[in-house]
């Protein structure tokens, strides 16, 4: 078939490997009469795929697994008990997430590297995003913004220290894909996170400004982009050797 997977003592597969065509994905329950309880790292590297479905028994995904330019849908079971790194990094398309259990069972999942993006279950939404004339954002529910996506037109980019009254604390993956106009950003103090690929092909970018508030920041932020000339932090040397820092290779 369109997959490769292994087989488990206790009688359950994990898919490891796609090599199918389909624009919209349903993987199945079972495979060869095993259910299939997981998804391997990188399993779905296909680019032609515009939607996928899980289906339920499946309890966990693996890194970097859904990595497809054209991703607009994906719907996730209430099975579902674990999310590793990079899930949905290169989903330029992707809004939002179906989950079929609740808010609350959602906040259940085990989401190694979190994200930003809207998820609607069954009972409400998480992640809610909005727009406004510049940035396409999320409130967060800590009452905080995460800024999704920028929108505007402006080569020199200032992120707002606040959106709807809310401090802006977290800088979400692709916020910058794509945006070749842009040659400058500067981060408000108050932002504590940033995510990878937030600014990795933003291809015109030659200076980035990180607050002192930041305490974690994956470097493919910046090791992903050769354009960049300059970084100014606002913090000190020590601080920053102190930063929480990981790569994504």
């Amino acid at each position: 078939g369109n997959y490769s997977y292994y087989y488990f003592d206790d009688g359950t597969a994990e898919i490891f490997g796609y090599y199918g065509e389909a624009i919209k994905l349903k993987i199945p329950k079972k495979i060869d009469g095993r259910r299939i309880k997981g998804i391997a790292w990188q399993a779905v590297f296909s680019r032609s795929v515009e939607s996928i479905e899980l289906q339920e028994g499946i309890t966990y995904i693996g890194g970097c697994t859904f990595w497809s330019d054209d991703l607009k849908t994906v719907t996730l079971p209430k099975s579902l008990k674990k999310i590793e790194d990079y899930t949905f990094t290169e989903g330029r398309k992707l809004s939002y997430l179906t989950y079929k259990g609740t808010k609350k069972q959602w906040k259940a999942v085990k989401v190694t590297d979190p994200t930003a993006i809207e998820v609607r279950c069954k009972d409400g939404i998480i992640n809610k995003t909005k727009q406004n004339k510049d940035f396409k954002y999320a409130v967060q529910e800590n009452n905080t913004i995460a800024i999704r996506k920028y929108k505007g037109k402006s080569a020199k980019v200032k992120i707002p220290s606040k959106i709807e009254g809310k401090k802006v604390t977290y800088i979400d993956y692709n916020a910058f894909i794509d945006c070749d106009h842009v040659t400058s950003i500067s981060n408000p103090n108050g932002v504590t996170s940033m995510a990878f690929s937030s600014v990795a092909s933003c291809n015109s970018l030659k200076t980035l400004t990180i607050p002192k508030s930041v305490k974690k920041i994956m470097m493919g932020e910046i090791t992903g982009n050769d354009i960049i000339e300059r970084i100014n932090y606002g913090g000190t040397k020590k601080q920053w050797k102190s930063l929480k820092t990981r790569f994504i290779y």
